[in-house]
């Protein structure tokens, strides 16, 4: 609301890395997919951590499943089924709000130790295929956006940049919204363009914005650059967040569709907390069978 009253758009994206760090944490993600679905995501992206098992990549990627539940929204530039040779999710989607088009792109690093049904393409391979030269070329937008799961300053980030520049020009805003590394960090990539990692485990939730509009004169490329975008770390808790919207009351952020889903997360944790316990039980009496014996007199003593 604060967005469109400003004539801007707001886009919320995910950076990868989904189903580990939580207590909902599971191979495969059964619990935590429903509660991340409820998510109003743009766009979203993998990290490693989604690709370091069969069992994990296969219920992500099952048809009907939680990546294609985004319609087009789940984006893996450079990481493909080993199956079909296809992308897993999306090779990139065109964000468009009300005021603006977004070209999004979403980048792994050159991982090689993932699990064998998925394919990471080389980031120095992927920029020089014709469908991301084409995307580039011959799609209408505003700005370029990268899901880039990989550190702030990590020297792909220049080369996708260098890429970009190549097609689309020195004029269009290319944002990077890096990871990986669990900093936070920000960088000047060139008077147009920026990287910005936020933090780690949702201890931050990273805001970035820029002008669509290139900058006024100005003396330095540092000073266009500050010109052109902006970020800000917001600390992921409720005051926090109402402090950035200018909110007086956290308590007015709270929506109909966070209350659901915050009833849902509380029924999951109690739900895994009842699975967590019978499984102990059952494992206890397994184990307590396995020390039982019968003795020469008939009845039974604790023996292995």
């Amino acid at each position: 609301e604060v967005a469109a009253a400003r004539g801007c758009d707001l886009f919320l994206v995910q950076n990868g890395d989904l189903n580990d760090g939580t207590g909902f944490s599971r191979t495969p993600p059964a619990v935590l997919v429903p509660l991340l679905q409820r998510m109003p995501f743009d766009a979203l992206t993998t990290g490693n951590h989604e690709l370091y098992e069969n069992e994990n990549i296969d219920y992500l990627a099952q048809p009907g499943g939680f990546i294609d539940s985004w319609n087009g929204s789940f984006i893996t530039s450079n990481t493909l089924d080993a199956a079909t040779g296809e992308h897993l999710g999306s090779s990139h989607k065109l964000l468009v709000g009300r005021t603006s088009r977004v070209l999004a792109f979403g980048f792994l690093y050159d991982m090689r130790d993932h699990a064998d049904h998925v394919i990471v393409t080389r980031v120095e391979e992927a920029v020089q295929q014709a469908w991301f030269v084409d995307a580039l070329t011959a799609t209408e937008y505003d700005a370029v956006l990268f899901l880039t799961h990989m550190d702030f300053k990590d020297p792909l980030v220049d080369l996708l940049l260098a890429a970009t520049r190549a097609s689309a020009g020195a004029a269009v805003p290319v944002l990077f919204v890096t990871g990986h590394s669990h900093v936070r960090a920000y960088r000047d990539l060139d008077t147009r363009a920026a990287s910005f990692e936020a933090g780690r485990y949702l201890d931050t939730i990273g805001f970035a914005s820029f002008s669509l509009s290139p900058p006024p004169s100005v003396a330095s490329s540092s000073a266009a650059a500050a010109a052109t975008f902006a970020h800000l770390n917001i600390d992921a808790n409720r005051a926090s967040m109402a402090a950035a919207a200018g909110l007086a009351d956290p308590a007015s952020l709270l929506t109909a569709a966070g209350a659901a889903l915050r009833g849902e997360i509380k029924r999951a944790a109690q739900d895994s907390a009842s699975a967590m316990c019978s499984a102990a039980r059952h494992a206890r009496t397994r184990r307590l069978r396995g020390w039982a014996r019968p003795s020469h007199s008939g009845g039974s003593t604790w023996t292995r």
